[in-house]
């Protein structure tokens, strides 16, 4: 792990250019970005574009590896990040709440009895030899390129009502139903019976303000029972 690292820092200037001109370069600043990745084995696992569009309107574009910080931390950094930012802009010392080192945590990690983990662990997923997949039609291309896609599913007031009801009548929290309906969803298109995925660390205090990757995915085995008359699929 290195102590220091000094961070990648692209400055552009495109006030000449036109606010069409300006969306296009940075589309094509972000296709590319986005293709470029990063070397694991070299600090730091992100890097900046600062883009000046006018006189006092600059655009940031902020490029991190998973690895480094999650959604747990992104708002915390922000956080000390824009309170930085205000008092440079008023000329003042920042105040930054107290932050706990990592170190601690790893210090705790150490303490765990890891035999103990693994025995637990074992005994939980047996009976799986591989990671569930999802066995889906791809669409054939002649071109291969990698790329991602997103959707976004907004619910209803009346149905998120009713999750939240349910939550509460099968003493649930909606994280739960959520997890209930992934593995449903996992069962469904792997065609398995028993299915595991990975959530995240469910033990980390909400008080708590490290910003890093607290991104340790526990295997999470789900038995999925068969479709049935009372309850059908």
């Amino acid at each position: 792990m290195s102590r220091t690292a000094e961070i990648p820092v692209i400055s552009v200037d495109w006030q000449a250019d036109s606010v069409e001109e300006q969306q296009a370069k940075l589309a094509e600043y972000l296709k590319t970005d986005r293709f470029q990745g990063f070397t694991l084995s070299q600090a730091p696992l992100l890097r900046l574009l600062l883009c000046q569009l006018s006189e006092d309107h600059y655009q940031v574009v902020w490029t991190y590896h998973h690895l480094l910080l999650d959604g747990w931390s992104i708002p915390l950094l922000l956080k000390d990040l824009f309170a930085c930012y205000q008092a440079t802009d008023q000329q003042r010392q920042p105040v930054l709440g107290k932050v706990r080192s990592y170190q601690d945590y790893i210090l705790w990690l150490q303490q765990q009895d890891m035999a103990k983990a693994e025995a637990f662990w074992r005994e939980k997923l047996s009976g799986f030899m591989a990671p569930t997949s999802i066995a889906v039609e791809k669409a054939q291309s002649a071109v291969r390129e990698v790329s991602y896609g997103k959707c976004q599913l907004e619910l209803s007031e009346e149905v998120t009502q009713g999750l939240q009801r349910l939550g509460r009548q099968q003493q649930l929290t909606l994280n739960t139903l959520v997890q209930g309906a992934w593995a449903i969803l996992l069962s469904r298109y792997s065609g398995e019976s028993d299915v595991v995925f990975g959530p995240r660390s469910p033990d980390v205090p909400r008080r708590c303000r490290i910003s890093s990757a607290w991104l340790v995915s526990l295997s999470t085995p789900c038995p999925c029972a068969p479709a049935s008359p009372d309850h059908p699929g």
